[in-house]
């Protein structure tokens, strides 16, 4: 009896470990099996994280891209109602492309007159995930994708579109590339300033003491106010409010005016050119002083404007990924006894002072703030500016004269005693006090505010009757277009779109 009931506790107790060990083996499986799962929902998320990354990536930088001031090609599109659909192009920090559809809605163009229009676009943008099997080189063909999304967003871009007109039978200049030295050959077309105001602000501009301007007008992007009898000769208009004694016909709450730009690397590309004697300091063009080391009148002008002590004070500094050729400040002093040169553009790196009796010709183009003491002289060259700060202007104590256009990026103030005879152009704030004057000088009308490298291209125009006989009259060139502006529009129309691997 004894020996039966040991043998039957031994059996329960085997069935005993083998349901357990069932139990566990099925318990095992499940938990790997949603492990397995977890794993490749997490995976896939991923993946389809990272194609809607890609997509946001196209959106992006379509937009930008449309936006650039001169995507001449974009702003075509948008005055001719049309889009466009990218290439595949890949994204260097995920292994994927997108590809990006541009529409412009049918009747969504309005003219705001001036030349300026608006309108809606609408931004669809596909991002495509691959899997590491799929070379880069072989992405934009290929189907063996891991995850797809799509992704689609609506802008409004404000642009410009200025019809051209040549007179039959002479030559047109076509536009080419942007400058990004002075060449050694080719052609400038340049662009001439229209300085129409002796006073021309972005931003606020008022007068105190005994300060003065004379004979031009003076524009004002925000609000003017004039000290009684501070303005003659002119007239002050103002976008903002118009307060003070200002000359009658004066009005404020104008039309806001852009500011204009001056082409300020132009002006510091020539400064390189200058002591590097390259075009056009090489002797081919008459209106530049020669510099070119290779021929005997460059030497001799080299010698006597002191052109080599003065690169000898210089150094290299990179603006934009272009090298230019620039006196560092506290080299600027020192250099001012070689700044003899008319035609010449000296290109400072950096904040300047000029002190005491200086005296300098040509045109000063300053990287940073410009201060102006004591019995400073300046003096332009024909067609050039006298003064161009990327900073602020600030005249302080003592008397100063200027002859030619005083440009700034930033705002002006103006103490102590100092004539301009030119213009003021800020596109801060101008502040004029103490006894300075401004007096505008209608010659520098023809100031060259940039350049553009141009093709010289001769114009066939359209014949009327027999052959050879010119058109009497003007016959429109390709158009000037400009983007002005893109902006997010309505958030809400923004949609996405899911697309399953393989569908």
């Amino acid at each position: 009896m004894s020996i039966l009931r040991g043998a039957q506790r031994r059996g329960f107790v085997l069935l005993t470990v083998i349901l357990v060990s069932a139990l566990l083996v099925i318990s095992a499986l499940m938990f790997g099996g949603q492990l397995i799962a977890e794993t490749h929902i997490t995976k896939t998320d991923a993946l389809f994280k990272n194609a809607l990354s890609v997509a946001e990536t196209g959106v992006n930088t379509t937009l930008s891209t449309i936006a650039n001031p001169t995507n001449d090609t974009w702003a075509r599109h948008l005055q001719d109602g049309t889009g466009s659909t990218g290439s595949p192009v890949s994204v260097a920090s995920v292994h994927g492309t997108y590809s990006v559809d541009v529409t412009v809605v049918p009747g969504s163009v309005v003219s705001l007159g001036s030349n300026k229009y608006t309108g809606t676009i609408v931004v669809d943008s596909t991002g495509i995930e691959y899997p590491p099997s799929v070379a880069a080189a072989s992405m934009a063909t290929s189907t063996d994708y891991s995850a797809r999304r799509r992704i689609q967003t609506r802008a409004t871009a404000a642009w410009t579109y200025v019809p051209s007109y040549v007179i039959p039978g002479l030559p047109y200049i076509a536009p080419g590339t942007s400058h990004p030295e002075v060449p050694e050959v080719g052609y400038w077309a340049t662009v001439e300033s229209g300085v129409g105001y002796g006073v021309f602000t972005g931003g606020d501009f008022s007068t105190q003491g005994s300060a003065k301007e004379i004979q031009g007008d003076i524009c004002a992007g925000g609000n003017a106010s004039i000290k009684k009898n501070s303005v003659s000769g002119g007239k002050v208009y103002a976008h903002g409010s118009l307060t003070g004694s200002a000359p009658t016909g004066s009005r404020g709450g104008v039309p806001s005016v852009a500011f204009p730009v001056i082409d300020i690397p132009y002006y510091r590309s020539l400064f390189t050119a200058y002591i590097n004697g390259t075009y056009p300091y090489n002797g081919t063009n008459a209106a530049y002083t020669n510099t070119s080391s290779s021929t005997a009148g460059g030497l001799a002008n080299r010698a006597l404007y002191k052109v080599d002590q003065l690169a000898a004070l210089t150094s290299n500094v990179t603006i934009g990924g272009n090298t230019y050729k620039a006196i560092p400040s506290g080299n600027a002093t020192a250099a001012m006894a070689y700044m003899t040169n008319s035609t010449a553009s000296y290109f400072v790196s950096g904040d300047l002072h000029v002190n005491a009796q200086t005296s300098l010709t040509g045109t000063l183009v300053v990287d940073g703030t410009i201060f102006v003491n004591g019995g400073a002289n300046i003096l332009a060259g024909t067609k050039m500016p006298a003064i161009m700060a990327t900073g602020d202007f600030v005249k302080n104590n003592g008397n100063a004269t200027i002859n030619g256009l005083v440009y700034t990026e930033g705002s002006f103030t103006g103490n102590g005693t100092a004539d301009i005879v030119g213009a003021l152009y800020a596109r801060g704030t101008v502040n004029m006090s103490g006894s300075m004057s401004i007096t505008y000088d209608a010659s520098i009308d023809a100031i060259v505010t940039g350049s553009t490298w141009v093709v010289t291209t001769p114009y066939q125009p359209a014949v009327d009757g027999a052959k050879g006989q010119a058109a009497t009259s003007d016959v429109t060139v390709p158009a000037v277009y400009q983007v002005d502006d893109v902006q997010r529009l309505d958030q809400s129309q923004r949609s996405w779109v899911e697309v399953a691997p393989g569908s």
